[in-house]
């Protein structure tokens, strides 16, 4: 259930954002009863309308190195499962993906620091204007949700250095895996045209190609006699 619901996230952007908006507009109903609810629910939108934005131009950032929308979901569900792809347009698909996303997790320190400040302000306001029980609660969730937000970001991180370090271990290991097909291919030809090479070298030396060749009573289960001119 919990993968079928990250898989819809991932794929319909505007999932994630009514679940935000239905679940912010909840909490304020919550401690502030006496507003109403369209009220609210325009106050909640019309305040995350900046990271609603930032958060669609980055998605089509991505969609875009990806190839598209199902194919950014794709690679999303793989980055959460820990699964490197494997044809090779994907794995670089997948590099660029996870590559531009810890460019961008660069700032997570300074966006969780902010984050708390902005919360912390609002806690207090809170505590300003409302009773110590609801300012008590008010502050416990936005603790709770800084804490979400935390272990949120630290599991992005991790999965997204674990996928690197597979996708860099895989590429290791490619051009190895290649040297040696290739190398047993060369043995296997060098083989099969032995006797060509020194068929052409004998007769390049002004002999019959057959000289070149081993007498027929020395090779392996031969019986005939050897050949009158080489006697």
């Amino acid at each position: 259930m919990s993968e079928r619901i990250d898989t819809a996230f991932a794929r319909h952007l505007w999932l994630r954002f009514a679940a935000s908006w239905v679940i912010a507009t909840a909490l304020v109903l919550v401690l502030f009863p006496a507003h109403s609810v369209p009220g609210t629910l325009l106050r909640v939108v019309g305040t995350s309308a900046v990271a609603v934005v930032t958060t669609l131009r980055r998605r089509r950032r991505e969609e875009r190195s990806a190839g598209g929308g199902e194919e950014l979901a794709g690679l999303d569900r793989m980055l959460r499962r820990g699964r490197v792809p494997a044809r090779p347009e994907r794995r670089r698909a997948m590099g660029e993906f996870v590559a531009r996303r810890l460019h961008t997790a660069r700032h997570r320190t300074g966006a969780l620091t902010g984050m708390a400040v902005l919360l912390g302000g609002v806690a207090a306001m809170v505590a300003v204007t409302q009773d110590a029980g609801r300012a008590a609660v008010f502050s416990a969730l936005m603790v709770c949700f800084w804490l979400y937000l935390l272990l949120v970001s630290r599991l992005n991180l991790e999965r997204l250095r674990r996928m690197r370090g597979l996708l860099a271990e895989r590429d290791a290991a490619g051009p190895a895996g290649g040297a040696g097909t290739a190398g047993t291919a060369g043995a296997v030809y060098g083989a099969g045209t032995g006797t060509a090479g020194a068929a052409k070298d004998a007769g390049a030396a002004g002999r019959p190609a057959w000289a070149a060749r081993p007498p027929r009573d020395a090779r392996p289960g031969a019986t005939h006699p050897q050949h009158p001119s080489a006697a």
